[in-house]
């Protein structure tokens, strides 16, 4: 069951150690992102499902569903070499989520690639109060 849902800002900036001494501009932004955590932090989901806008492992018209042991966020590429978290995954709801895309006739590639791409990294680092 879904119990919560929301459309989060994924900017690395939004990260103090990225952002530095211009945090305090996005001050409305990262308000905003802890008021999505506390509500999710409410519902004691199971599972935290991404969907996210950047893809660098996408094929043309599928779904791709990365689905590693476990998943890495990481900002080296944004100059943090610090802020780093660690994430387990859930193929059973991957394998769920498969079937039904399939069913419905939307291509799926499953991934295992560990690394998040930074619009998924910055909302799941927030939602588990890892920033």
């Amino acid at each position: 069951m879904i119990v919560h849902a929301s459309i989060a800002p994924h900017s690395p900036a939004l990260l103090p150690s990225i952002s530095k001494e211009h945090h305090s501009k996005l001050a409305q932004t990262t308000a905003s992102l802890e008021t999505i955590t506390r509500h999710i932090s409410k519902e004691l989901p199971d599972t935290r499902v991404l969907i996210a806008p950047h893809d660098t492992h996408s094929e043309e018209g599928k779904m791709t569903i990365h689905v590693p042991p476990t998943y890495k966020a990481t900002f080296e590429e944004f100059g943090d070499l610090v802020t780093s978290s660690t994430f387990t995954s859930d193929p059973l709801l991957a394998d769920s989520l498969k079937a039904h895309l399939l069913k419905n006739d939307i291509g799926v590639v499953y991934d295992s690639d560990e690394h998040l791409e930074y619009s998924s990294s910055v909302p799941l680092v927030f939602f588990t109060k890892g920033h």
